[in-house]
C-alpha cells in the first residue's frame, strides 16, 4: 500500500464522525496537495464517506490529519470494521 493509514481514530462530532489519525506517503512522489477518499464499511456494506486533504505532503514522510466526515452518524461509529482510503487526485 503506497499510503498507509496508522493509529486511526473514530469520535462523535454533533451529528457526525471526526476521523484522526496519520498517513505515510510510500510512493516516489511528492504532492504539494493530495486528496484522499476514505471509506467506511461495516459487515462489506458501505455506511459511509468523506475526503482528507494532505498540503505538501512529500515523499517517505507522515503528516497528521483529522477530518470531519459529514452525512455519517455517530451512531455508526461501532459499527465500523474496516475503512479503505483511495488517492482521488495529487499534484
Amino acid at each position: 500500500m503506497l499510503f498507509p493509514l496508522y493509529d486511526v481514530k473514530f469520535r462523535k462530532g454533533e451529528e457526525w464522525i471526526i476521523v484522526s489519525g496519520q498517513i505515510r506517503n510510500d510512493s516516489h512522489k511528492n504532492f504539494t496537495l493530495a486528496v484522499f477518499k476514505i471509506i467506511l464499511f461495516s459487515k462489506n456494506l458501505i455506511i459511509g464517506s468523506g475526503t482528507i486533504k494532505i498540503h505538501n505532503f512529500r515523499s517517505k514522510t507522515t503528516k497528521n490529519f483529522e477530518q470531519i466526515l459529514t452525512g455519517v452518524g455517530y451512531h455508526l461509529i461501532p459499527s465500523i470494521d474496516r475503512y479503505d482510503i483511495v488517492l482521488e487526485r495529487g499534484s
